[in-house]
């Protein structure tokens, strides 16, 4: 009787458990290389790749779910982002604006107090200033017309004339100093005489003005002693700056009159009012200045309004040209002449036209002419 060993018996089932392992870890062939037609059976034989499963998986499950870029939000972030915004929008309340509103005008009220004081210490300064051009130009006294005589007029000639008028007033032995130039190299159109007091300037000035009334001036002489009687020298007292800035409007009011033969020889001016009267008596110009405020206002009478809306251009850039005792050295580019020196005004001009000032100061309409 033949006997099967336990070895034999077991066999069938070792080899259908090796062949359902061998199944069970059947290699994965790529696409390519060795994975033809044409390849060998045996080019991948006994090669195993573990973990083929897992690799699968993790494959379909990228596959499915697409790849979120960096910064770009979900809609659920999207959403809580707005309900964010929402929230603070609704957290601010009538109290926090209140609070804001408060806090600005409190600034705004700070900056303007502090520009105020400013305002106030460069109005100051100003009247300062002006105050010691006024006491300046209180000790001075021009002499004019040197420069209408025929053959020219050294220092030694102006001097010799002065000192007679200054004899003739009483003031010689008060004459501080007598100026002639004003540049090293040239003589000046006018000679300044400076006083030690104002009193003094006051004396020759008399002096003068009663010349002026008889002899329309001092007749100059050369040092031979002969006497230019067609050559009259005349004098006026020193204006400062700032006053003769004030006097520019007055002065082109006078000048459009001049030059529509109004009849300037027949009006009143009166400078320190800053007034041009008719004969009789009417106020046809007035001027009124505010410096701090920057405005000049020149009232007109309306039946000569239209003429100065005409001509008041053309008339203030001829006043407003800065004396000057040489020729200019600046050479013009280009076409034309070189632009003549002007005189700085530091207001606004506006013409306005009224019927009777100042009894009746009803004003029909104001024109900004500029600065």
């Amino acid at each position: 009787m033949a006997t099967e060993t336990v070895s034999e018996r077991d066999a069938p089932t070792k080899r259908s458990l090796h062949t359902i392992l061998e199944k069970e870890q059947e290699p994965v062939h790529k696409k390519g290389k060795g994975t033809g037609k044409n390849s060998s059976p045996n080019a991948t034989a006994g090669k195993r790749v573990w973990g083929s499963k897992r690799w699968s998986k993790d494959m379909e499950q990228s596959a499915s779910t697409p790849v979120k870029p960096s910064g770009v939000k979900t809609p659920d972030k999207v959403r809580t982002s707005i309900e964010t915004q929402t929230e603070q929008t609704d957290s601010i309340t009538e109290e926090s604006v209140a609070k804001r509103l408060t806090a600005a005008e409190e600034e705004i009220r700070y900056i303007l107090n502090d520009a105020n004081k400013m305002w106030k210490n460069q109005t100051w300064y100003n009247h300062q200033l002006i105050a010691m051009q006024r006491k300046e130009a209180a000790m001075q006294y021009i002499f004019t017309g040197w420069t209408d005589i025929p053959n020219g007029c050294s220092t030694e000639d102006r001097d010799r004339v002065i000192s007679w008028a200054l004899m003739q007033a009483g003031v010689a032995q008060y004459a501080l100093d007598i100026s002639h130039q004003s540049q090293i190299d040239k003589l000046s159109p006018i000679s300044i005489v400076t006083f030690r007091n104002s009193w003094q300037r006051h004396r020759l000035a008399t002096f003068m003005a009663t010349l002026s009334k008889t002899n329309q001036g001092i007749s100059c002489w050369a040092a031979d002693g002969e006497v230019s009687s067609k050559v009259k020298i005349k004098g006026r007292i020193q204006i400062c700056t700032y006053d003769r800035v004030l006097g520019l409007p007055l002065k082109a009011a006078l000048e459009i009159i001049g030059s529509n033969n109004l009849g300037s020889d027949t009006v009143e001016k009166i400078w320190k009012f800053g007034e041009l009267r008719a004969s009789s008596g009417l106020i046809i110009v007035k001027v009124k200045t505010d410096i701090e405020m920057g405005i000049s206002k020149v009232f007109i009478h309306k039946d000569l309004f239209e003429i100065f809306l005409r001509g008041w251009e053309a008339a203030w850039n001829k006043v407003t040209v800065a004396p000057s005792s040489s020729k200019s050295n600046t050479k013009s580019s280009g076409k034309g002449i070189a632009e003549e020196r002007r005189i700085r005004v530091p207001f606004e001009i506006k013409l306005v036209k009224f019927h009777d000032y100042p009894e009746d100061e009803k004003v029909d309409s104001e024109h900004n002419v500029g600065e």
